[in-house]
């Protein structure tokens, strides 16, 4: 457990809704969706396939906590002016927030297919299920076409629709080249080619365009394409802010990977077996001497527990998992100090609610 895990409690409050908290609401919504887009003409002509793509949602979007998707609604109804505030907006704002889960879903399912990973959020991953195999391929396009007549049916005649689209199109492309240079780097275990493993590459490669835009930018631009009156000025910042809390996010990630148990995490850590360029191979290779860099490129990106073994103790002998605890608590005060920088009061309370969400998951 990562040190700021223990210490930290956020002084920030999430504001309550009249009846029920925002993730309760937002939970809510996805049936009332999920009919709207079986019924859609277009879905509707072949049953069999919208039948198809409710059991493909409703399995994958299962277990998730929902972070991003409830985030938009909470940044609708924190950033917005009070007097602005409308109950058709912040129903709007939760079906943003399910576009969001629906299209990060997608990428999950074509994730664990380039990885071959065997389970996610505690079940077994989409094309290990019967009947699915390789067809997980198109699932994902299916899933991408969802998201795109959710919005449709939901935005056509709103005058925010085009800016929607975009970015909700930029989210899918900068997804996907994050995957793709993750996944480039998978091959050079095969040379045993580690030259690329860099912390430059690490931190302007993987975390931006793996995490950064889709995680915790991408719902405030949602949030804020139904607001009124907005002063963009009133968010500058927020990039850096977002920077950051980026790097804590997939450092942490890379974290529960290799320690964490199976049953916290609901996923069995694989990236050293896969050879992927987590923060803990890079530091690694940062930190190591001749001897230990031949250790490392031995043993790396190997299935055999051995190896694996190996390369935990290698960790352990340059003393990884203090410094991550070390360089955690680095990002975090930098973190806050951006956050109580921020121009806006309301970003600001709503960006502490995220680090108290982030620094407490498990």
């Amino acid at each position: 457990m990562s040190v700021v895990l223990k210490f930290f409690t956020c002084p920030a409050k999430q504001k309550q809704t009249p009846e029920m908290n925002i993730e309760e609401k937002f939970r809510e919504e996805l049936p009332g969706i999920l009919g709207n887009l079986m019924a859609s003409p277009k879905l509707s002509q072949i049953p069999e396939v919208a039948t198809w793509v409710k059991k493909i949602l409703e399995y994958n979007l299962r277990g998730s906590k929902y972070f991003g998707g409830v985030m938009v609604a909470l940044a609708y109804d924190m950033l917005e002016k009070p007097e602005n505030i409308t109950e058709e907006n912040q129903k709007l704002s939760r079906v943003l927030g399910w576009c969001g889960e629906m299209a990060r879903c997608a990428f999950c399912i074509s994730d664990d297919l380039m990885e071959k990973s065997t389970t996610r959020h505690g079940n077994p991953c989409w094309y290990l299920m019967p009947n699915v195999g390789l067809g997980a391929v198109n699932d994902c396009m299916l899933v991408f076409s969802s998201v795109m007549e959710t919005i449709e049916i939901y935005f056509l005649e709103t005058p925010y629709f085009k800016d929607i689209v975009r970015l909700i199109h930029k989210t899918i492309l900068y997804c996907s080249m994050g995957q793709q240079a993750d996944f480039m780097l998978l091959s050079h275990h095969v040379n045993k080619d580690y030259s690329q493993f860099t912390i430059e590459r690490y931190e302007t490669t993987i975390v931006p365009y793996v995490c950064r835009f889709c995680t915790f930018e991408l719902p405030v631009l949602l949030a804020l394409t139904i607001m009124k009156d907005v002063d963009m000025n009133t968010y500058d910042g927020m990039h850096d802010v977002c920077d950051k809390l980026s790097k804590l996010y997939v450092m942490q990630d890379d974290y529960l990977d290799c320690y964490a148990d199976e049953a916290a995490t609901g996923k069995v850590g694989n990236d050293i077996q896969q050879g992927k360029c987590s923060w803990f191979a890079v530091t690694a290779l940062q930190r190591c001497n001749e001897a230990q860099r031949q250790l490392f490129t031995k043993h790396y990106a190997s299935e055999n527990p051995e190896d694996v073994a190996i390369i935990k103790k290698l960790y352990g002998d340059l003393q990884l998992e203090e410094l991550f605890k070390q360089r955690e608590v680095e990002l975090y005060n930098d973190i806050i100090r951006h956050v109580h920088a921020l121009s806006s009061s309301a970003l600001t309370e709503y960006f502490l609610i995220i680090i108290d969400k982030i620094t407490k998951k498990s």
